[in-house]
Order: structure tokens, then sequence, then C-alpha cells
């Protein structure tokens, strides 16, 4: 069973998938998986750089996610170029996992609706949130402004897009124990 989670930045998605793995789920992590391709892959840093310019690279030949990450998210279709080139790969390891990741499996994937990776997922959770404190959330994780901050979450789906897309939603504005309680009763209706 592949549970899919999804959501804007800053709901909670990473929080609401650390639960699972709590309750016994594999974890697939697509940001976790994109940073890793675009450190390791040097193919694809320099179609990076290429596309976007070499000021999107550090002196260690790394791409500079956080000048990238503003680039794009400013930008609908320098966005666009930038998932028409790491997506592919993403996607694959992803499946990869996936396929290896036992009977209990949780995806943390931000793009998950109207992906290939839709198709996987028995059951797709979307986690919502207030945009204030999504804001809030993000400019202290990420170390950004609030027009940054703003941008990023303009850039993405709407809570009711999410809401549309996916069998149940997990409100991750409450308590911790709260939104644990609401992922414990979706799990067990199938476990």
């Amino acid at each position: 069973m592949i549970f899919g989670i999804t959501g804007g930045t800053g709901s909670g998605k990473s929080f609401v998938t650390g639960i699972f793995e709590e309750l016994g789920f594999t974890v697939i992590d697509a940001d976790r998986i994109a940073k890793d391709i675009m450190a390791k892959d040097k193919i694809l840093i320099n179609e990076i750089a290429e596309t976007f310019g070499g000021e999107y690279i550090d002196e260690n030949g790394q791409v500079n996610r956080k000048a990238l990450g503003t680039l794009v998210f400013s930008n609908r279709e320098k966005r666009e170029v930038l998932n028409n080139l790491t997506h592919p790969k993403i996607y694959q390891e992803i499946i990869r996992q996936a396929k290896s990741g036992g009977d209990k499996v949780v995806m943390d994937i931000p793009l998950l609706l109207g992906s290939p990776l839709e198709k996987l997922c028995d059951v797709i959770i979307a986690t919502i949130c207030k945009k204030n404190l999504r804001i809030e959330r993000i400019m202290e994780r990420d170390n950004i402004d609030i027009e940054t901050a703003v941008n990023r979450i303009n850039a993405q789906l709407t809570d009711e897009q999410y809401i549309q897309g996916s069998h149940f939603q997990i409100y991750t504005d409450g308590s911790s124990e709260c939104v644990k309680k609401q992922i414990e009763d979706i799990v067990k209706r199938y476990f």
C-alpha cells in the first residue's frame, strides 16, 4: 500500500511523513531525492548551468539551490524548464524506491497531483494549513523573506486544488496530537 503525501510548501508534509515513519511506514522523500540528484548528477548540473547560467552554480560546482529557487518560484516558464530537466530523473528514483519499499510506503511528493507518480499511489493525502502559518514556517525553515515565501506559496496549487485531488486531508495547524490522530484514523482504514 502506497500513501502519497502532497501539499504546499510549509503545510507540514515532512511532519506528517515523520509520523507515518513512526507507524512503521517506509518513507520516500521527493525533496531529499531531488537534492541528492542535483548534488551528484554532473550531467544535470551542466544542463542547469547551460540553461540558466553559471551564476546558479557555486564555486564547488554545485547547484546554488537558494538562488535557483528564487528564480524559478518567481517565473513559471523557468520553473517548467527546470522541472523538465529534473523530474524524469527524480521520478525514476522514486519509482525504484517505491518498488523496493515493502507493503507500507509513504511518499512525500509536493508536486504529486498531475504527475505520473500519482498513479503509483493507492491513497493520496493532502496536508492543509493556514497560509499565514505556512509563511512563518518557510521563512524560518529556509531563512527567506516574506516576499520570497509568498512567491513560493503562490507558485503552487491552492488548498482547494489539493483537497479536490486527494482522498483525505490532514490539517496541520493544530497540535501534534491532533495531527497524529488524523493520521492514525486514516491508517486504521487500511491496516
